[in-house]
């Protein structure tokens, strides 16, 4: 069970677990149009919940889903915002993932099918296709908002970037809404 190493890993990272968890409309059958994050295609899709059980890959608002499961992979292409698939044929290839939680472009072994488009052949191409792609004026609206912990209670550190000292800060984030300005990590806010 994954439940004893998931409680030693950053809240940072538990967050973004459940948006991993499969489409559940749970046991009660007052349906509601919710959204949920499909680690297949990368997107946020609507599906009818019943209103009881469930988990906790439901959100009322396709945005509060983008916000939570997406956040960071702003102008990302799809393949880059997809989980790792190892596949499952008996191959050993050396390719490249976007690790959407690091930020950053590792090295995984492929085992030939079934994986999906989050799959490179080399570094330089996964780095090309999945870091620095936020237009430049967007960067600048992003790094000079004030930082913003939105309405949630979570209790998660983040980073905002002061345009005024040119340097990345700590600041407690709620877990939804916000600002763009918002990264997991110094190394990402100061890109």
């Amino acid at each position: 069970m994954n439940l004893p190493l998931l409680l030693l890993m950053p809240a940072v990272y538990i967050m973004k677990e459940y948006c991993f968890q499969p489409k559940d409309a749970g046991t009660c059958q007052e349906y509601t149009s919710r959204y949920y994050y499909n680690s297949e295609t990368g997107i946020c899709e609507e599906f009818n919940y019943g209103g009881c059980k469930g988990n906790k890959n439901n959100f009322l608002t396709e945005k509060s889903c983008q916000l939570i499961c997406i956040e960071g992979s702003i102008n990302r292409p799809v393949e880059c915002k997809l989980p790792l698939a190892l596949g499952n044929c008996p191959l050993s290839l050396v390719r490249y993932y976007f690790n959407l939680t690091s930020e950053k472009c590792e090295q995984f072994i492929y085992t030939g099918c079934n994986g999906n488009l989050n799959n490179f052949f080399s570094l330089e191409k996964c780095k090309s296709q999945c870091l620095n792609v936020r237009p430049s004026n967007l960067n600048e609206a992003m790094c000079s908002s004030n930082p913003d912990p939105g309405p949630c209670m979570a209790e998660i550190e983040r980073f905002y970037y002061s345009s005024k000292t040119g340097k990345c800060y700590p600041f407690t984030y709620g877990g939804c809404g916000g600002n763009t300005n918002n990264y997991n990590s110094k190394e990402s806010c100061l890109r």
